[in-house]
């Protein structure tokens, strides 16, 4: 475990504190005596594996979350999942993963999604998608309430995806819970 310090404003550490408080997240605030209109807040974090060194993440320190099921596969046209390892490469194929969890608390996930090339695009730009220097990842991540007790994502192919094998890791408050190979052909 490591701890990750970050200047947060006066005005709104009160606030910063509270909500990661109410995700159980341990936070201690310090003063800064370099900027005394900004206060130090530290918390514990977990760094995570990747499958790209570069891509580096790290996740705040949370408690696990009982994780029931873990499937991947792709949707039809009226979104019905149907478990599988093998993505048809057809433009606007929808693929990704859903997972049952246990949780009455924020959940935070991480989805790294690997490819054996860089596409044409990753869509749209998004605060909660990163892409790697060399375009061939994309780190999602998320701070979600299973109201359903249900987490998913999913992806479409699209125009100028690659084709071949594509590699997903799936990381739950801080615990990397699967990682996912399969096939757009």
């Amino acid at each position: 475990m490591s701890s990750i310090s970050i200047n947060v404003p006066r005005p709104v550490l009160g606030l910063t504190a509270a909500l990661l408080a109410a995700t159980g997240i341990a936070c201690i605030a310090l003063s800064n005596h370099f900027a005394p209109q900004l206060c130090v807040l530290q918390a514990d974090y977990v760094p995570c594996s990747t499958m790209h060194e570069e891509h580096s993440v790290f996740t705040l320190k949370r408690d696990p979350v009982p994780i029931s099921s873990i499937e991947f596969g792709t949707y039809d046209k009226d979104s019905q999942f149907s478990s599988t390892e093998l993505v048809p490469y057809k433009v606007d194929q929808r693929y990704g993963w859903r997972m049952q969890v246990d949780a009455n608390e924020p959940v935070e996930w991480i989805e790294i999604l690997t490819l054996p090339s860089a596409p044409e695009t990753w869509g749209p730009k998004s605060r909660h998608r990163t892409v790697s220097e060399d375009r061939c990842s994309c780190t999602s991540r998320f701070l979600e309430f299973p109201a359903t007790g249900v987490l998913e994502d999913s992806w479409m192919v699209a125009k100028g995806d690659p084709k071949g094998v594509y590699n997903m890791c799936l990381i739950v408050n801080g615990k990397e819970v699967r990682h996912i190979q399969f096939k757009v052909e």
